[in-house]
């Protein structure tokens, strides 16, 4: 799944995030990288403006990514082994990019257990099945799920940032004339890396 969280206040703008998978490694098998089948997956999430919201764990903040090893009905998958890919969030260019959104940048590790489907006596019956499915990001095995509350577990987040800046002047004395004009300058300072 995905998240899109609010830090701050305001409201985020309408936004489409896509993906890519690629397979990266096998194991345990004769299928190289090169001809290891690579399974659909949902290529792009919209969100429509105002869906981010704080903690990214409301019902218009998380989209689901399917990963789909049955196109067509039938595993893609004719050999036993253990087929790894890569998921990646596409980071457009910066002349594309929302202003204060930032963008996931660290791929998931999916590993794919293919393994041969055995009846009640423990003999092959000539099929093959997953037998697991596992998720890693930054080396730390996820769901891939928002649950219990929290973005921690989710597939990709990503966030939008924006907040309220109130001026105020007071003028105290006897003598202070309160419709008299006043300058202000204001500087803001960017995050390094960050697009605004």
């Amino acid at each position: 799944q995905k998240s899109y969280e609010l830090i701050g206040e305001g409201s985020s703008p309408a936004e489409e995030f896509n993906f890519t998978i690629v397979a990266t490694k096998t194991s345990h098998t004769s299928v190289t990288v090169a001809e290891a089948p690579v399974p659909t997956i949902t290529s792009s999430v919209t969100y429509a403006a105002g869906d981010a919201t704080v903690g990214g764990t409301a019902t218009n903040s998380v989209k689901d990514i399917v990963i789909n090893f049955a196109p067509n009905g039938n595993l893609i998958y004719n050999k036993v082994g253990v087929y790894e890919y890569k998921l990646e969030e596409t980071i457009p260019a910066d002349a594309s990019k929302n202003l204060g959104v930032e963008y996931d940048k660290e791929p998931v590790t999916l590993k794919v257990y293919v393994v041969n489907e055995v009846d009640g006596n423990n003999e092959p019956t000539g099929k093959l099945k997953i037998s697991e499915i596992s998720l890693t990001k930054k080396n730390k095995k996820i769901t891939g799920l928002v649950e219990g509350g929290t973005n921690n577990n989710a597939a990709f987040v990503n966030k939008y940032t924006a907040n309220k800046l109130n001026v105020a002047k007071k003028v105290y004395g006897d003598a202070a004339d309160r419709d008299m004009e006043f300058n202000f300058k204001v500087s803001f300072t960017n995050e390094s890396g960050k697009a605004w």
